[in-house]
């Protein structure tokens, strides 16, 4: 998570096209935290992008399966 917009962004840019992306904002009391997440990735896929992520700085990186609902 990152603190302003530009570090969520040069996280984006560092990924260039190799996965699908998005970032969120949360409001906090003082200030808003943005995430990024990528993704959706299929159950190959996941293992690999996990080590992609942490072998690259990435450390706290994990993976998070998200149900949808419309």
């Amino acid at each position: 998570a990152y603190g302003a917009p530009a570090g969520a962004r040069a996280a984006l840019d560092s990924l260039g096209e190799r996965f699908p992306n998005a970032v969120t904002r949360t409001e906090r009391t003082s200030n808003s935290l943005y995430r990024v997440f990528i993704g959706p990735l299929s159950e190959d896929e996941k293992g690999g992008a996990l080590v992609w992520f942490r072998s690259r700085g990435y450390r706290d990186a994990f993976i998070q399966q998200v149900s949808y609902q419309n």
